[in-house]
């Protein structure tokens, strides 16, 4: 039997979308590359999580082994000065980015490059942990990058 809400949820739910949104990441690809990468540029200019994660992939990749270009992207994208509300979610992507672009790096044969640049982030992901008023999401990521250094030094 419905519910005496249905009636009113149906009138004020608005209209359904017309892909769902797991089928959407499947379409994505065919906006292109560079219509993607310019829908990514305007949103992270409102995006302080997105801009730092976009910032830490690109100052790391395009490093080139330059040790103070990574390190100057990893302390600016690790800097965090305020208090971070828990409604304020999603920093771990910062650390996440960090360490797809580490395996970038390793799979560019930089290994020792790449778990410098880790121990790195890991000291200064550690050190601003304290900001967050609900760390789960950095711990979880933080923990995901403690466990990516510890991979690659086995085949070392």
């Amino acid at each position: 039997m419905p519910s005496e809400k249905s009636p009113y949820l149906e009138r004020n739910r608005g209209p359904t979308p017309p892909i769902d949104f797991d089928d959407l990441r499947k379409h994505l690809p065919s906006l292109g590359s560079q219509h993607l990468a310019e829908l990514l540029w305007v949103r992270a200019q409102q995006d302080d999580v997105l801009a730092k994660a976009l910032t830490a992939s690109v100052a790391i990749r395009s490093a080139q082994g330059d040790w103070q270009q990574a390190k100057d992207g990893v302390d600016y994208d690790c800097h965090f000065p305020d208090f971070i509300r828990y409604t304020e979610g999603g920093h771990g992507m910062i650390l996440d980015e960090i360490k797809n672009s580490l395996d970038f790096l390793s799979a560019q044969g930089q290994i020792d490059s790449a778990i410098r640049i880790a121990e790195h982030a890991i000291q200064r992901g550690q050190e601003v942990a304290e900001n967050f008023e609900d760390d789960w999401d950095w711990i979880s990521s933080l923990k995901d990058l403690m466990a990516w250094v510890e991979k690659p030094r086995g085949g070392t």
